[in-house]
């Protein structure tokens, strides 16, 4: 990746993390060394990058041309109420650095990028593209996040 186009991603990266109210110190981190966190579910807790999600970071990077800024691993129960392990990547892309362009003026320049999504009760958090590892799959989509304890945890 282009260093011009990965420092733009990382300060993207880093707007969106200080809007989720994630750690200062592992914001700083990711600015200066581009290796994030994991946020383990259900509290938020950060944790060093494991080899396996290091590598697959390092994937996004190369293969896709985006940039993973946070992981969220967890288990999470599906609609047949069996519960599966989940890693989720979470990343920013060239088109994310479009957007909030077009934004900059506006009193919200993440909207495009970290949709505010409210459920049929109260604010579910934040809505954000990631990939999402269960072992057996992988897809890309977006997930809904919200800020915890300086992590980070999926609400949706």
């Amino acid at each position: 990746m282009d260093e011009h186009l990965k420092a733009d991603l990382t300060e993207l990266a880093v707007r969106i993390l200080k809007e989720l109210d994630y750690l200062p110190d592992a914001i700083q981190e990711f600015q200066e060394t581009g290796v994030p966190y994991y946020s383990e579910e259900p509290h938020g807790i950060l944790w060093e990058l494991k080899e396996d999600m290091a590598q697959m970071v390092k994937n996004i990077e190369e293969v896709r041309g985006d940039l993973c800024y946070a992981v969220i691993k967890g288990a999470y129960r599906d609609e047949c109420g069996d519960v599966n392990r989940k890693t989720t990547y979470l990343f920013v892309t060239k088109d994310d650095l479009a957007r909030a362009e077009e934004n900059a003026g506006t009193n919200h320049p993440l909207d495009d990028i970290l949709d505010r999504y409210t459920g049929e009760y109260a604010p579910l958090g934040y809505r954000a593209w990631a990939l999402v590892d269960s072992g057996d799959i992988v897809e890309t989509g977006t997930v809904c996040i919200k800020g915890r304890n300086g992590g980070l945890t999926r609400t949706v």
